[in-house]
């Protein structure tokens, strides 16, 4: 082999050397671009589903809240009713609605 083979033998390596590398970081960019927009999607959905479970929760809770308030404000409008028949009743109501 001459010089000059020996220079396009090495020239060869080197562009093909160079060009796969190239290849290699071009379809790394390009897939990472689409797992990386296939991801946002997936989180996106995850994200709206736990928001959604969530709100379920708190709307558990303020029925169950509300639900508290009202039995409590039934037995504070019984203990402030005036002695009497009317104040005996009220509490029989909260005695019931206690059971329940």
């Amino acid at each position: 082999m001459s010089g000059l083979e020996l220079a396009l033998v090495i020239l060869g390596i080197f562009f093909s050397v160079v060009f796969s590398a190239a290849l290699t970081v071009g379809l790394y960019l390009y897939f990472s671009k689409k797992l990386k927009q296939g991801s946002g999607s997936f989180a996106e959905s995850d994200l709206r589903a736990s928001i959604s479970r969530v709100n379920e929760a708190r709307a558990n809770d303020t029925k169950e809240l509300n639900h508290r308030i009202d039995a409590l404000e039934g037995r504070v409008d019984a203990l402030l009713m005036p002695e009497g028949d009317a104040k005996e009743l009220a509490k029989e109501k909260v005695k019931v609605q206690a059971k329940k």
